[in-house]
C-alpha cells in the first residue's frame, strides 16, 4: 500500500511539473504582451504579443529570412499561412494586418539591424536607428500627451496608452491595405477613410489602388493616384454622396464588409459565406485593384491556408477610369483568374517589368518602319496571331472595315505598317489598332485578336531589341506636387482666354524654368524609384524629393517606352505642364531631362 501510495504521489508530481513546464513553454512563447517606458524591441525577433496570442507585433523582416538587412514594424497572425506558429519564424505576406507607414499613403518606415523600438523618456513611440538617434517613425499622438505603455489587443488593435490607461495612439485608426474585424473606415479629423494596396504581395510600400470615403460620403475604389481622391482616378463607386456625407465602411465579426450611411441604411459591399466563429478573417485591398475578405480555420490553423470567402467589383477586368486608365497596363491585356486578375503579354511580346506584370507589355521585335507617309507594310516579314475572346476595348480603331472575311482582315493589317493588331468583331467587322489599351480575355468576348509580330527580318525572340530599348536613358520630368492641383484649376480658364495674347510670353518662360537632371540625380531624389504615384500609356510616375526645389516635393515620370511617339507625347505634356505652371506661379519649378546618353 506504502509503495503504491508513493508511486501515486510521485506520478502526481510528474504530471503538476509538466503542466507546470508546458505553461512555461506556452508562456515563453507567446513573449510579453506589452511595451513600457524603459523596454525595447530590436529586431530581428523583437515582438509583443496579443493576450490570446493570436497577433504578434514587432519586426518582420524584408528579405527572404530574419538575417535581412532591413526590416519593418508589423502586426500579423502567428500562425502565419501554413507554416509553424513560432514567432520567431518569418510571417508570410499575407498574415502581416498592419506595417508602419510616414503616412497613410505615404513611404513605409524601413529600419536595419540596429533599429530600436521603444518608448521614449518624453512618453512618445518611436523608431530609430541606435547609432545615430535618427528617427524613422513616430506614433502621431496629441501635442503635450505623454504615453506609457503599448499593448497589443486580441482584435488585433494595437494601442499606445497614456498614464491614466486612455488611448493617445491606435493603429486602427490609421489602417494599411488590410480592415480587421471590429475595424472601420471613417472621414473624420483624425483618419483619412482609406486603405491603400501594396505594390506587390510581398512589397510592403505603397501600390496602385486605394479604397476610400470621400468627404461627400461617396465609397470610391481609385487607381493612380496622382492627385489625390480625383473623379477622374476613380474606377468604381457605390454612388452614396449626399450633402451630409458621413458615410462608415465597417468589417464586422461575422466577415461582412459594410457601408453605412448617415441615416443608419446599410449596404453590403462583401457577405461572408463563412462560419461566424470558426474562422480568422481580414479585408484587404489587394495589389491588382479588388477588395477581398480572406478567411482562415481556427482549428487547424497551423495546417490551413487563407481562401476568399468574398471580393468586390466582381468584374475587374472590366473596370476603368474616365482617363481611360484600366487594371493593366499598354500592351497586356487582363485576364479573371481565381485567385487575382492577371495580366497578360501578347505572343511576341514581354513584360515591361517583370516583378510589376500591371505595368504593360512591350514588343520584342523591331516594329515595323513607316517611311514618310507611305502605309505599305511588308507583309512578307510579319504574321498574324491569334487570341480568341480578346479585345482592347479602349484602343483607339483608326480604320474600320464593314462586312468583311477574316482572310480580308489579315491582309488589311499586314499591308499596313501601322497596325500592330486587328480585330475581328463579330466574325464580320475588322478594325485595325496602333496601340494597344485596356485589353481582357473572357468568354463572353465575341472578338478576335489578330496580333502582328515579326517572323523575320528583325531583332526576334528573347528580346535584344526590347532590351535595348528599355536600356536607353530614363525620359523624365519634375512638376511640384503642392501646386499641381492648383496649376490644374488656374490653366483650365486662363489659358482658354488668354492662349494667343500670352503665347509668346509662355514661350521665354518655358525656356527660363526648364532644366536638366541626371538619371543619378533622380534615382536619388526618387530613393531608386520607390513609391509609384501612377501610370499613364507610356510612363509610370514616382514621388522625389529634391531639395535644391522650393517646395522640394516633386513628380518624375520615367517613360516605359523610348520612341519618337512616346517621347513627342511627353514633350507635348512638359510643354502644357511648364506653360501652365507659368502662367499660375511667378517662378514656376518646371524640369526636365534630356533622353540623350551625355545626359545620364
Amino acid at each position: 500500500m506504502a509503495s503504491r501510495c508513493r508511486r501515486c504521489c510521485f506520478a502526481l508530481s510528474l504530471a503538476v511539473a509538466l503542466v507546470h513546464e508546458a505553461c512555461l513553454e506556452a508562456a515563453v512563447a507567446q513573449g510579453p504582451t506589452n511595451l513600457t517606458a524603459g523596454a525595447a524591441l530590436t529586431p530581428p525577433g523583437g515582438y509583443i504579443s496579443s493576450p490570446s496570442g493570436d497577433f504578434a507585433f514587432g519586426f518582420r523582416a524584408l528579405g527572404s529570412d530574419d538575417n535581412s538587412a532591413k526590416f519593418i514594424l508589423a502586426t500579423w497572425f502567428r500562425f502565419g499561412s501554413g507554416g509553424n506558429a513560432s514567432s520567431s519564424s518569418l510571417p508570410a505576406p499575407e498574415s502581416v494586418v498592419w506595417f508602419a507607414k510616414q503616412s497613410v499613403s505615404g513611404d513605409t518606415a524601413v529600419g536595419s539591424a540596429q533599429s530600436v523600438l521603444s518608448v521614449t523618456a518624453d512618453g512618445q513611440l518611436a523608431l530609430a536607428e541606435a547609432a545615430t538617434n535618427r528617427v524613422l517613425w513616430r506614433a502621431p499622438i496629441p501635442r503635450l500627451r505623454r504615453g506609457s505603455v503599448l499593448v497589443l489587443r486580441d482584435s488585433g488593435n494595437l494601442q499606445f496608452l497614456g498614464d491614466s490607461g486612455d488611448v493617445l495612439w491606435d493603429n486602427f485608426w490609421y489602417p494599411t491595405d488590410t480592415l480587421l474585424p471590429g475595424q472601420s473606415l471613417v472621414m473624420d479629423g483624425r483618419s483619412e477613410g482609406k486603405i491603400f494596396s501594396k505594390r506587390a504581395d510581398a512589397e510592403f510600400t505603397t501600390g496602385r489602388f486605394s479604397m476610400g470615403i470621400q468627404t461627400d460620403g461617396n465609397v470610391v475604389l481609385y487607381v493612380d493616384l496622382l492627385s489625390g481622391n480625383s473623379p477622374d482616378n476613380a474606377y468604381w463607386q457605390a454612388y452614396t454622396n449626399s450633402p451630409d456625407g458621413n458615410t462608415t465602411v465597417t468589417f464586422d465579426e461575422q466577415g461582412r464588409l459594410n457601408y453605412t450611411l448617415q441615416n443608419g441604411t446599410v449596404q453590403s459591399l462583401i457577405s461572408s459565406s463563412a462560419a461566424a466563429g470558426g474562422y480568422y478573417r481580414f479585408a484587404r485591398m489587394d495589389p491588382d485593384g479588388i477588395v477581398r475578405v480572406y478567411v482562415h480555420p481556427k482549428a487547424g490553423a497551423s495546417n490551413a491556408s487563407w481562401t476568399v470567402s468574398g471580393a468586390f467589383p466582381s468584374d475587374g477586368c472590366n473596370k476603368r477610369t474616365s482617363g481611360l486608365q484600366g487594371m493593366c497596363g499598354p500592351g497586356s491585356y487582363c485576364v479573371e483568374t481565381k485567385d487575382r486578375l492577371s495580366c497578360v503579354c501578347p505572343t511576341g511580346y514581354t513584360y515591361t517589368d517583370a516583378q510589376h506584370k500591371d505595368s504593360g507589355c512591350t514588343p520584342e521585335f523591331e516594329p515595323e518602319p513607316c517611311d514618310g507617309e507611305a502605309d505599305v507594310g511588308n507583309s512578307d516579314e510579319f504574321a498574324l496571331v491569334e487570341l480568341p475572346n480578346t479585345t482592347w476595348e479602349a484602343s483607339i480603331y483608326y480604320k474600320k472595315f464593314l462586312s468583311t472575311t477574316e482572310s480580308q482582315c489579315r491582309d488589311y493589317c499586314l499591308s499596313d505598317c501601322y497596325c500592330t493588331t486587328a480585330l475581328l468583331i463579330a466574325g464580320t467587322d475588322c478594325v485595325e489598332m496602333a496601340a494597344l489599351t485596356n485589353g481582357r480575355q473572357a468568354n463572353d468576348v465575341t472578338t478576335k485578336a489578330l496580333v502582328k509580330v515579326r517572323t523575320r527580318g528583325g531583332d526576334h525572340g528573347p528580346p535584344a531589341m526590347a532590351n535595348a530599348r528599355r536600356a536607353l536613358p530614363y525620359v523624365v520630368a519634375t512638376v511640384c506636387l503642392a501646386f499641381l492641383l492648383l496649376v490644374t484649376i488656374i490653366a483650365v480658364g486662363f489659358l482658354a482666354s488668354n492662349h494667343f495674347r500670352k503665347n509668346r510670353e509662355k514661350q521665354r518662360l518655358l525656356t527660363t524654368n526648364v532644366r536638366a537632371f541626371s538619371s543619378k540625380e533622380l534615382y536619388q531624389a526618387t530613393n531608386g524609384f520607390a513609391k509609384l504615384l501612377g501610370k499613364g500609356s507610356f510612363g509610370e510616375v514616382y514621388h522625389g524629393v529634391a531639395r535644391s526645389l522650393h517646395p522640394p516635393d516633386i513628380a518624375v515620370k520615367k517613360l516605359i517606352n523610348s520612341n519618337e511617339f512616346s517621347e513627342r507625347e511627353f514633350a507635348n505634356e512638359m510643354l502644357e505642364g511648364s506653360v501652365a505652371n507659368a502662367e499660375a506661379l511667378p517662378d514656376p519649378p518646371a524640369c526636365y531631362m534630356d533622353s540623350s546618353p551625355a545626359s545620364r
